[in-house]
């Protein structure tokens, strides 16, 4: 038999035309998919490839069948071996998210591949993306677009939105000009994406906007703004139907867009100060790109002095900003604008503030005694804090917590809480309770154990930039790399 995709048979599964008479009974009647359900099977048993596909398929959605991803996968195994293109190809998808196989996606690639090889343009473009990701298949870029190219040329759409982005990233990767900033290889459009005059609150409104409708999902998750179509809404709504109560759900994105609307002064008066403090929280909530913004504006000439000033005249927020800037070592920053500060000096600044009910001390005073950094490690008097601060309505310390609880786990009940405020915080935004929620579901902490969807919780972490979650990808790939030439990553 030839390396072709089988004729799709005329059945209800498929969507393709019927040439026969219309049934008796409607296709989404129940009685209806469970005979034809039936008739299919005997087929299957048979050694009929399309019978055994178009069960597969059944089985993955349970259409007159009880639904079973494991079945599933035996039957597009054995469709597959009679060349079904369309089987092999779901293979891939379930060995891609661990569905009724094991996690593998080093199996997956190769089903990919092989369906992109016969032609198959979803699974040219899904190659296409491996080789940009250095997880299972080396970076490369060339190939990439030559993969994704080969489907955008049949008109898949996917590929044709993609293949401009892979042709710059191509161009970089030839010309070799830097080291990326972010060696995770997951990009995520909005901030890195816009060229704009830092003197213009034209370009800071455009800019704005862009992150919020630049048409990444995944962002506009994290914003608390996927439910919102571009055309019905203006950047002013925007920034005010959902940014602010995600940033306040602990999603990274959203509080850099408020510190951004802060440094540019959008819709209200500049503050730099409130800036500064949006970026600092974005960095602590496992935002690395935070500190590209954060170091520019720290640079800006006056902006150190001002907040020195103004902490100087006991303004709680200046003196969060003033003590961060020291733990986050712009040290040789602070001694050149003459605002050196020793770290007694910051922990008073932070007690000072927590003892007047300020979150954001409250939650840096409690990250110090919980690793040790300027005091003495006192995992106890750091829980104490972030249970002072989740008192008083704070996120950020709710989710430090659960995530304390789920790595040092204790009684079953509280194990269920954290992992219920993991959850709920991770649809909220939160890369923290992303990636606490991966650690979950890799060691079977509260959850079952399921690696496909620890995968695809550190993925979503890993793209939004967070290199814990890099990381940790990268050490699930190794622990099941083949030692075949084609899978081997050089160390970063």
């Amino acid at each position: 038999m030839q390396e072709r995709e089988l004729q799709r048979p005329d059945s209800p599964v498929f969507k393709g035309k019927r040439t026969s008479p219309p049934p008796l009974l409607q296709q989404s009647d129940a009685l209806f998919e469970i005979w034809q359900a039936f008739l299919v099977s005997r087929k299957a048993h048979a050694g009929d490839p399309i019978a055994q596909h178009e069960l597969g398929v059944r089985y993955m959605l349970g259409r007159g069948i009880e639904a079973d991803t494991v079945k599933a996968a035996h039957w597009f195994h054995e469709a597959s071996q009679h060349n079904m293109l369309s089987s092999r190809f779901n293979l891939g998808i379930l060995w891609y998210h661990g569905w009724g196989l094991s996690w593998n996606p080093f199996e997956s690639y190769k089903a990919f591949l092989s369906c992109a090889e016969a032609g198959m343009n979803e699974a040219q473009y899904v190659v296409g993306l491996y080789y940009t990701e250095n997880l299972v298949v080396p970076r490369d870029y060339d190939r990439a677009v030559a993969w994704v190219r080969k489907a955008a040329e049949a008109g898949y759409a996917p590929a044709k939105e993609t293949l401009p982005d892979l042709e710059k990233a191509a161009a970089q990767q030839h010309a070799e000009e830097r080291e990326p900033e972010d060696p995770s290889p997951f990009a995520m459009k909005g901030f890195d994406d816009v060229e704009e005059d830092s003197a213009s609150e034209h370009a800071a409104e455009a800019l704005v906007k862009s992150v919020l409708l630049g048409g990444d999902p995944e962002l506009r998750r994290a914003l608390g703004l996927s439910q919102l179509l571009d055309k019905e809404v203006a950047v002013d709504s925007l920034r005010l139907q959902g940014i602010e109560a995600a940033a306040a759900s602990g999603s990274p994105e959203a509080l850099a867009v408020l510190g951004r609307n802060k440094e540019k002064g959008i819709g209200g008066e500049r503050d730099v100060v409130q800036a500064c403090a949006h970026y600092i929280r974005a960095l602590r909530m496992d935002w690395p790109r935070a500190a590209r913004l954060l170091w520019s504006l720290a640079h800006e000439p006056g902006i150190v002095a001002e907040i020195r000033d103004r902490a100087r005249r006991s303004n709680v927020e200046a003196q969060f900003v003033w003590a961060a800037l020291l733990g986050l070592g712009f040290e040789s920053l602070l001694f050149k604008e003459q605002a050196m500060l020793t770290p007694a000096q910051a922990v008073e600044f932070l007690r000072k503030g927590a003892e007047q009910g300020d979150l954001a001390c409250m939650n840096e005073l409690a990250l110090c005694h919980f690793s040790g950094r300027w005091v003495p490690q006192d995992r106890k008097q750091a829980l104490e804090l972030w249970a002072r601060a989740r008192e008083r309505g704070s996120k950020e310390a709710e989710i430090r917590m659960a995530v304390v609880d789920v790595q040092h786990p204790g009684d079953s009940l509280r194990l269920a809480g954290a992992v219920a405020v993991l959850e709920q915080a991770a649809a909220d935004g939160s890369i923290l309770a992303e990636v606490a929620l991966a650690y979950c579901y890799e060691h079977g902490v509260g959850v079952p154990v399921r690696l496909g969807e620890a995968v695809r919780l550190y993925r979503l972490g890993a793209r939004r930039g967070s290199q814990d979650a890099y990381r940790a990808l990268r050490r699930l790939h190794d622990s099941l790399r083949p030692q075949e030439e084609r899978f081997l990553i050089e160390e970063s």
